[in-house]
C-alpha cells in the first residue's frame, strides 16, 4: 500500500527514500511486541543459535535439579533429524525452540524429515513475558504422515508435510499453549518461577 508523505517538490530522491524507510521503521517499532521484553535479544538469534538456547535451557534445568540428562543436538543429529537431541531419564527427546512473531501469537516448529524417531517431543516457546514448555510422547510415523489432528495435545492442529516429502512442521499459538497450561500438558514459566517447579513438570511429563 502506498505511503502518503508530505508533498515537497524540491526533495531529493535519496532523501525521499530515507524518509520512507524511517516511516516503515517507526511502524514496525510501534507494532513490535518484543521491544520492551527482557528476552528481546532472543529474536535476533539465527535459528541454529536459538535452538541451542532451548537445548541448553533444558540441559541446565535438569542438571541443576538432579534429573538424569544428556542433551547435545550437535552430537546426536543425523541427516533430517536423526534420533533427537539427547536423552532425559534414558528417553530420547527432540527439542524444538520457537518464539512469538513480532506482531503475531504463533510459534513455528520446524520438525525435520524424520521427527518420529525420538520418544518425546519438547517445545520451548518463548513469548515476550514468559516461556511455555510443552512435553508430550512423540507421534508415530503414521500419524506424522496422516494429516490427522494432533489429539489430545493440539486437537485443532494438523502436522504440515510439505509436498508429502521433506520436512514436517507444526505451528502452535499462545492460545493453544494457554489452554494446554490448564490441561497440564504445558508449563508456563514467568520471571518469578522457581527452578523446582519446572523440574517437577519435566519429571511428571517424561516417565
Amino acid at each position: 500500500m502506498a505511503e502518503h508523505v508530505p508533498l515537497n517538490t524540491t526533495i531529493a530522491p535519496h532523501q525521499l527514500l530515507l524518509n520512507l524507510i524511517n516511516m516503515q521503521k517507526t511502524k514496525e517499532e510501534n507494532q513490535d511486541i518484543w521491544k520492551n521484553s527482557s528476552y528481546k535479544d532472543f529474536v535476533k538469534l539465527q535459528s541454529n543459535n536459538a535452538g541451542n538456547v532451548g537445548e541448553n535451557f533444558i540441559q541446565h534445568i535438569c542438571t541443576l535439579t538432579g534429573i538424569q540428562v544428556s542433551v547435545d543436538g550437535t552430537k546426536t543429529k543425523k541427516l533430517g533429524g536423526g534420533v533427537g537431541d539427547g536423552t532425559i531419564k534414558d528417553k530420547s527427546v527432540e527439542i524444538k525452540t520457537a518464539h512469538q512473531g513480532c506482531s503475531s501469537h504463533n510459534f513455528q516448529h520446524e520438525l525435520g524429515e524424520i521427527p518420529w524417531k525420538a520418544n518425546y517431543m519438547i517445545f520451548v516457546d518463548i513469548s515476550p513475558d514468559c516461556l511455555y514448555l510443552t512435553i508430550f510422547p512423540n507421534f508415530t510415523e503414521e500419524h506424522y504422515k496422516s494429516k490427522n489432528k494432533c489429539d489430545p495435545y493440539f486437537p485443532t492442529k494438523s502436522i504440515t508435510w510439505r509436498k508429502e516429502k521433506g520436512a514436517f512442521k507444526l505451528d502452535t499459538s499462545v492460545g493453544i499453549n494457554e489452554e494446554n497450561v490448564k490441561r497440564m500438558y504445558t508449563f508456563k514459566m514467568i520471571e518469578t518461577t522457581p527452578m523446582h517447579e519446572i523440574a517437577d513438570f519435566v519429571n511428571s511429563a517424561i516417565v
